[in-house]
């Protein structure tokens, strides 16, 4: 049994490394991200986004962009372009430098999708200073059957808490509505097939199309690791330490021997002060009695 408890106790350490490893990875990303993402917000220059594809479409699907004023309250940049991250294509909604509107219930995308009734939301991944969100476009619509649908059209949401008669109620409006016809086209969807297809499949030695020719750029992926690496070492140092405590209290530590203790003769104390103060007084009673006889 001790030997089966060891094994099982050997996985769980195990599983919870890799779960930390993971959640530290992850936690890099988000470092990274907050803090280029906002640099690259500041600067105007959406380069950083974008280098998180391995490609991305030079040309912007679109952009929008609405500035502060004395005559306009709101102001933000809406951009939405496609890119190729492992074979597979992405549409990417951004709305950034949010300005003149609370937003503290989140941000929503709202798309109007070929042969879909009612459209289609999407809660948008929020940071300092921008959101977003990645959809897939083969899977907008179903992700069991594979299929790119023509985007028609779409609204940015904010949902904010407002209070009405001293109770806190949940209100939205609409930030920025499309008002365009078509916004995606399905047949400039799939990249990444155009991407691996021969430009002559009759020939002897094939041809591929350059990413120029489809209108893409190859992206420069910047590995920041190395700059966040101390969350990596400081999360599973204090997971190191918390595995040696564990497994010192669980198989090392020598428990005392049990002694027993030696019982102590039992002392049957009279409690009741009342009882022993009639005794005495009978006592008394008698002795005087027997005084007075002999006289």
């Amino acid at each position: 049994m001790k030997l089966i408890g060891r094994i099982f106790y050997g996985l769980l350490v195990a599983l919870l490394g890799f779960n930390i490893y993971g959640l530290s990875l992850y936690q890099m990303e988000v470092e990274a991200v907050t803090k280029y993402g906002n640099k690259a917000v500041l600067e105007e220059d959406n380069t950083f986004f974008k280098n998180m594809f391995d490609f991305y479409t030079e040309d912007y699907v679109l952009e929008h962009k609405e500035v502060k004023s004395e005559t306009n309250p709101v102001g933000y940049s809406v951009y939405v372009f496609q890119g190729i991250a492992n074979e597979t294509d992405y549409v990417r909604f951004q709305i950034q430098a949010m300005e003149g509107f609370k937003y503290d219930k989140g941000l929503e995308l709202s798309l109007v999708v070929e042969g879909q009734t009612d459209p289609i939301k999407y809660r948008l991944i929020e940071y300092d200073t921008f959101a977003y969100v990645n959809l897939q476009l083969n899977s907008i619509v179903s992700t069991e059957e594979k299929a790119f649908k023509d985007l028609i059209d779409f609204q940015v949401i904010a949902s904010y808490s407002e209070k009405v008669d001293n109770k806190t109620e949940t209100k939205s409006s609409v930030i920025y509505d499309f008002d365009g016809v078509l916004l995606l086209d399905k047949e400039n969807m799939n990249l990444s097939t155009e991407l691996v297809t021969p430009v002559d499949p009759d020939a002897e030695t094939p041809v591929y199309p350059t990413p120029e020719s489809l209108g893409l750029v190859e992206a420069v992926r910047i590995n920041h690791f190395k700059e966040f690496s101390k969350i990596l070492w400081r999360n599973m140092l204090f997971f190191l330490f918390a595995v040696v405590f564990v497994t010192y209290l669980a198989f090392f530590r020598k428990k005392k021997p049990y002694v027993r203790r030696p019982q102590k003769p039992e002392v049957i104390i009279n409690n009741n002060i009342n009882a022993r103060t009639i005794t005495s007084v009978s006592e008394t009673d008698e002795t005087d009695e027997i005084d007075e006889n002999a006289k």
